[in-house]
């Protein structure tokens, strides 16, 4: 059973997965963010990732991309998404 922490396995899960616009999905993938398990490393840094992404990207995860890794059952490994 996957803990909260181990999600080491969601790194090889595309972003396709998470059925986003091809907006967001776009400016994600401009940053490097590849995975699934990409997306998750960067909610649990939270306030700390705002300082190093473009305008528009922490919005883009915490609109888009949270709920929809939370739809999809990924929301046991974020942090405050119960």
């Amino acid at each position: 059973m996957n803990t909260p922490d181990d999600h080491a396995h969601l790194y090889n899960m595309s972003l396709d997965t998470l059925e986003l616009s091809v907006e967001t999905a776009n400016r994600i993938l401009r940053t490097g963010i590849t995975s699934v398990g990409d997306c998750i490393d960067f909610l649990q840094r939270d306030g700390d990732a705002m300082i190093t992404v473009k305008y528009g990207m922490f919005d883009a995860m915490n609109n888009e991309v949270k709920p929809a890794l939370i739809k999809h059952g990924y929301g046991v490994y974020l942090p405050d998404s119960s």
